[in-house]
């Protein structure tokens, strides 16, 4: 999983921050389960059970129709690289964690609407 596909769904997740942590020291760094758990004070296990939330969150949303891969494919969609203060990014990491989150709702909502008929 690349950085990118995983701030992406961040704003999904409900687990804490120090879980988000160890598992994208495990399914984006590459490093060992043992080694995460170690660093953060728990259990290999506990990484290993993060690491499970967040690729079954990912594995949901990836297959939505309004995933982050299939958004960047329509042309209404762009990915942008820009400099900014931090007051100014913050506030664009705000909206993007609400617009992920509204995408995700609706493209839930449809496939729930989908599946009821």
């Amino acid at each position: 999983m690349t950085s990118i596909e995983f701030d992406f769904i961040v704003p999904l997740l409900r687990i804490s921050e120090k879980r988000i942590k160890a598992a994208y020291g495990a399914l984006v760094e590459g490093r060992k389960l043992q080694e995460i758990g170690d660093e953060l004070g728990c259990t290999r296990q506990a990484v290993h059970d993060a690491v499970n939330v967040v690729w079954r969150t990912y594995k949901n949303y990836e297959s939505l129709p309004y995933s982050s891969n299939k958004i960047l494919k329509q042309k209404d969609f762009r990915r942008i690289c820009v400099i900014l203060n931090e007051y100014q990014a913050y506030q664009v990491k705000q909206w993007d964690a609400e617009n992920k989150k509204y995408l995700a709702e609706k493209a839930y909502n449809r496939k729930e609407e989908k599946d009821a008929k």
